[in-house]
């Protein structure tokens, strides 16, 4: 009898066993559904990216969702479903992405006017070439990301310091920042040994001896700043008078084609090298306006609304839209008037 007993104990527990199971796995089902959603609960409280997005729920979403999650979110993965190869097409996201939540990529002006302005035969982009604001904007953003630990922003300055270009040649400086780099673990063009440092970047050899830097260059290259640059290709012809003449016909022609396909923000990358470079007027407006619609894009708010705009993201498009009052714009007076 006893034994019967044992064996019923021993069904019940098994029974309860199973049920908790059960249990369990339908409470992770659901908030594994709950965490996939764009607007699940669960976020971090820096960047307020989600926890976990199923990719399965990034394919589902069109272009356009996808970006507008990246500026509401910060959330890199959608960035992945959007990004394209031509840079100037992502400069607004990426411009959104280091003031909104502070992510180390503050290089990507760098890389996005290296694209359209003439560089050095080293590769480093000439910033002679670069109109004052902008060479500005780009050597602030580029320390910021050397001090927040970018291994390749350490590089570009030490090469900028090396040459005095865009900033005061500092032979001293270059080396510390290229020892920085090294510690960071950028070595691909790096070679280290006791108190020697090797780089080779674009054909140009810097030996570090103790204080000392010794420049090798080879005969297809050179690190001249005023005599040898390579001018950069542009995909169309539009995109060359803009950089290089500030044609306003073809920039009027290039905002046309981004309100054609439906993303007349992104060509914020245009308006900031036409009101930087050739102080058009119009442009210190469309500046504002691209980031207007960015932060406002599907939402109802007024053209002075400024209230979904980060701390710096604000500062940039006020500093723009005072300028377009400056220059005699009346619909820029009309949102200074209202905000304040």
């Amino acid at each position: 009898m006893n034994n019967y007993l044992y064996w019923d104990y021993k069904k019940l527990n098994l029974l309860r066993f199973n049920f908790l199971r059960n249990i369990f796995v339908i409470i992770f089902f659901v908030c594994t559904n709950s965490c996939n959603s764009p607007k699940g609960p669960f976020t971090f409280s820096k960047s307020y990216d989600t926890l976990y997005v199923s990719e399965k729920t990034i394919d589902k979403m069109s272009t356009e969702e996808a970006k507008q999650m990246y500026i509401d979110t910060g959330n890199d993965i959608y960035y992945r479903r959007f990004s394209t190869y031509y840079i100037e097409n992502n400069f607004l996201y990426r411009l959104i992405s280091t003031n909104k939540y502070e992510k180390n990529d503050y290089n990507f002006y760098f890389e996005s006017f290296s694209g359209f302005f003439p560089r050095l035969k080293s590769g480093i982009l000439c910033m002679d070439s670069l109109d004052k604001i902008t060479a500005n904007q780009l050597i602030s953003r580029m320390k910021a990301a050397a001090e927040a630990g970018d291994g390749i922003s350490n590089i570009y300055l030490a090469e900028m310091y090396m040459d005095g270009n865009g900033v005061v040649k500092d032979e001293s400086k270059a080396k510390e920042l290229i020892i920085k780099a090294t510690e960071l673990g950028k070595r691909e063009r790096i070679r280290r040994e006791k108190n020697e440092i090797y780089i080779d970047r674009y054909g140009i050899k810097y030996k570090f001896i103790h204080d000392k830097i010794e420049k090798q260059v080879d005969n297809n290259s050179t690190s001249s700043i005023t005599t040898c640059c390579i001018q950069p290709f542009a995909d169309s012809i539009d995109q060359r008078k803009i950089c290089r003449l500030g044609d306003i016909q073809a920039y009027k022609r290039m905002k046309e084609l981004y309100k054609s396909k439906g993303v007349e923000r992104e060509v914020i990358f245009y308006s900031i090298v036409m009101a930087n470079r050739y102080n058009y007027p119009p442009a210190y407006f469309d500046i504002y306006m691209c980031l207007w619609k960015a932060f406002n894009g599907g939402k109802k708010a007024d053209l002075w609304d400024m209230t979904r705009f980060d701390i710096k993201s604000k500062e940039f498009a006020m500093f723009y839209l005072k300028k377009a009052v400056v220059s005699g714009n009346q619909q820029a007076r009309e949102i200074i008037m209202k905000q304040y």
